[in-house]
């Protein structure tokens, strides 16, 4: 799927924007590799944007 809309991205010539909401809760050895593939393979078109909040209590 990854590799289809990179694919699609890239013929259709728009920007995409790609926002990964909570991104220090990820654990998975299988996000982070999906996560390093769009950022190694991936053409100019998406810029990626990750945010995180603090926990509670803790600021």
């Amino acid at each position: 799927m990854l590799t289809s809309l990179g694919n699609e991205t890239q013929e259709r010539d728009e920007r995409v924007a790609v926002v990964v909401d909570d991104w220090h809760r990820v654990s998975s050895t299988a996000t982070l590799g999906a996560m390093e593939f769009v950022i190694d393979s991936g053409c100019h078109h998406p810029r990626l944007s990750s945010r995180a909040e603090a926990a509670p209590g803790s600021r």
